[in-house]
């Protein structure tokens, strides 16, 4: 069970939950509430807090004042303490998950294994950090809202490094290790001042069938994508290539301070690009305890980290779209990976025909 917090929020040790917040539950009672219930409203006015104060922590570090100090020798335990903390010593029969939760858009959808860098300079989310640093095994969830509404799923992260600046906040180091299906949360999560806490079930990564099913269709899928071929004609080229002016770019709200990741499109990915890719996705996800619907979490042993990474290699290069459909699905690994076959492959089989057509035109005009 977890006791204790960091000094600058109270704790009942008698109901193992901080004061001001009641404990999470199934069934949400008073002072949480379900995810159907925070209005667009609300989202509205926690972005311009956000934006008010991202050039605040911006003009910090163009200041110079941004000597990082690491106060974390050694990380924290990760999932698997975490999991041991939420469940009095054995967390994994429990799925539910009580964790801290920080807003993002849903544009900035981490996916299992991948890696990002925030800035977090608000004294609420510097208490996050500390909280799950000291009581959470260094594990956040990164809560997502889509045009105004809660993401049914979060991705659950893990902080790889911390360093320590002062007044200015923390720069935080995150994996992303598994991902949590919503089911309640405080009210706390949508205020301009504090941060909260939400109840998540955590996602099986690999069920049973996975362990005899997944390589072959990793397999296929990989072998699409190092011959993949969606090259886009010249007048789609030339419409991709159209840059945002400067001004106009200028104008969009900042939600954060943070690193934000390089997309390209399936149209960009050459076979060197991709081994690199589902190498460097194969490697991040050593270690990672990701739950699966066995009696015991996802070990180096288990000849599905590959696959693993096969899947989430993919996601990484397609569209918005496709990305939120797989992170959402509580399909098999198997399956996740033969339905992205199927849409990469319908993906092709489109860029072709339009090549084709472009090229019937073209002679036609000539």
């Amino acid at each position: 069970m977890l006791s204790g917090l960091a000094t600058s929020v109270r704790w009942n040790v008698v109901h193992a939950v901080p004061a001001g917040r009641q404990q999470l539950t199934s069934e949400l009672p008073n002072g949480w509430s379900s995810k159907g219930t925070i209005s667009a409203a609300l989202f509205a006015g926690v972005a311009r807090s956000h934006a008010r104060r991202s050039a605040v922590g911006a003009s910090a570090a163009a200041s110079g004042d941004t000597e990082a100090r690491s106060d974390r020798p050694d990380r924290p335990g990760g999932l698997a303490q975490f999991r041991e903390l939420q469940g009095d010593g054995d967390g994994w029969k429990s799925k539910d998950l009580k964790v801290p939760v920080i807003l993002f858009p849903v544009e900035e959808l981490l996916l299992p294994g991948r890696r990002k860098r925030m800035h977090l300079f608000e004294p609420r989310w510097v208490s996050m950090v500390e909280f799950s640093l000291k009581r959470c095994g260094g594990i956040f969830g990164m809560l997502y809202f889509d045009d105004g509404e809660l993401f049914p799923v979060l991705s659950l992260v893990e902080i790889m490094a911390c360093n320590n600046l002062e007044s200015q906040g923390r720069i935080v180091h995150v994996r992303a290790v598994g991902r949590g299906r919503l089911k309640g949360l405080t009210e706390e999560v949508i205020s301009a001042m504090d941060w909260g806490l939400a109840l998540a079930e955590e996602m099986p990564e690999v069920f049973e069938e996975d362990l005899e099913e997944a390589a072959a269709e990793a397999l296929q899928l990989s072998n699409l994508l190092e011959d993949l071929d969606v090259e886009a004609t010249p007048a789609e080229d030339a419409k991709g290539s159209e840059e945002v002016p400067e001004a106009e770019a200028a104008e969009a709200p900042q939600l954060w301070t943070h690193q934000r990741e390089s997309r390209s499109s399936l149209g960009q990915l050459s076979p060197e690009k991709w081994r690199k890719l589902k190498t460097e996705l194969y490697e991040e996800l050593g270690g990672v305890p990701m739950r699966t619907s066995m009696l015991s979490p996802l070990t180096d042993g288990m000849e599905v980290r590959d696959s693993l990474a096969v899947l989430y290699a993919s996601l990484s290069q397609v569209s918005l779209r496709l990305r939120k459909e797989s992170f959402v699905s509580s399909e098999p690994l198997a399956k996740r990976l033969k339905v992205m076959t199927e849409k990469i492959s319908e993906l092709q089989g489109m860029a072709r025909a339009r090549r084709a057509l472009a090229g019937v035109f073209g002679n036609e005009e000539k």
